[in-house]
């Protein structure tokens, strides 16, 4: 019963969507909705799905319109309700969505995942995550999941480091050499492109190798909607209409075929996670 009571006073404090916040109101029977996790603006979300979703309008010849949620609870919210037919982010939250809400994994990144937890080079204090207890580590918000793999590594919550949040690989990565944060977490392949040759920063921690970035289809699709934006995201025609994100998103060898056996167990990672369990 207090569990119960302490998160009915949690959400109480988070925004709740307004009816003009609700990018969902206006769906129609006739409309596939797609979406992403609110890393970036709505402006920088529009660049960059709705290519995609324009392409995709045009291979089953019926209106898919990118929606941008606003924030982590919107998106939750929504996800859970079934609202949304298309969604493309990491591999934790689409292991979910295959357990949970009868989603099926669609296309992937071909490249395999992995996440660095970095600090300034030269600094001898800080050599494991165990050094980092009770320090300031730059990441993307949790539920992303770079932030939550770090944060397991800690069983105990009050020994957790302190987190400071930013949507931006690069605001992390300077935020380290300014001593801002003591530490960063990001993607490999965004560190190994922001340090060029200078190396600037240490790796203290790496993530194993995990299934990248992936889109999956929602129940309210036909199996033969869901086979046709497959075949669509892996053709080499797709690449204009995925071009930007593949940029923001450092996805460099295009997607591939993926299935939802390839993301089993990545869901765990949500299980301390408001909302999802």
């Amino acid at each position: 019963m207090r569990k119960i009571f302490f998160i009915a006073a949690v959400l109480s404090l988070l925004p709740f969507p307004t009816m003009a916040e609700n990018n969902t109101a206006a769906m129609t029977l006739n409309e596939i909705v797609f979406t992403a996790p609110p890393k970036e603006s709505p402006e920088a979300g529009r660049e960059r799905y709705e290519p995609i979703a324009e392409y995709l309008s045009q291979v089953l010849g019926k209106k898919v319109v990118y929606k941008h949620p606003g924030n982590w609870l919107i998106f939750r919210t929504h996800m859970l309700k079934g609202n949304y037919d298309l969604i493309f982010d990491d591999g934790h939250l689409n292991s979910y969505r295959a357990a949970n809400l009868n989603h099926t994994i669609l296309a992937k990144a071909a490249t395999p995942n992995r996440f660095a937890v970095i600090v300034a080079n030269g600094s001898v204090r800080y050599q494991t995550l165990k050094d980092l207890v009770g320090r300031s580590i730059c990441t993307q918000a949790p539920p992303d999941l770079a932030s939550i793999i770090v944060l397991n590594n800690f069983d105990n919550p009050s020994r957790q480091p302190r987190i400071v949040t930013s949507d931006d690989w690069g605001t992390i990565y300077e935020n380290v050499q300014s001593k801002k944060c003591t530490a960063g977490v990001l993607p490999l392949a965004a560190l190994d492109k922001l340090e060029n040759s200078d190396h600037k920063s240490k790796v203290i921690f790496l993530t194993d190798p995990l299934p990248h970035l992936a889109f999956s289809a929602g129940p309210r699709l036909s199996q033969s909607e869901k086979l046709k934006i497959a075949g669509a995201l892996v053709a080499s025609e797709s690449n204009s209409a995925t071009a930007k994100l593949r940029s923001a998103m450092l996805i460099d060898s295009g997607f591939v075929p993926a299935s939802n056996n390839e993301y089993v167990g990545l869901a765990k990672y949500l299980e301390n996670q408001l909302g999802y369990y």
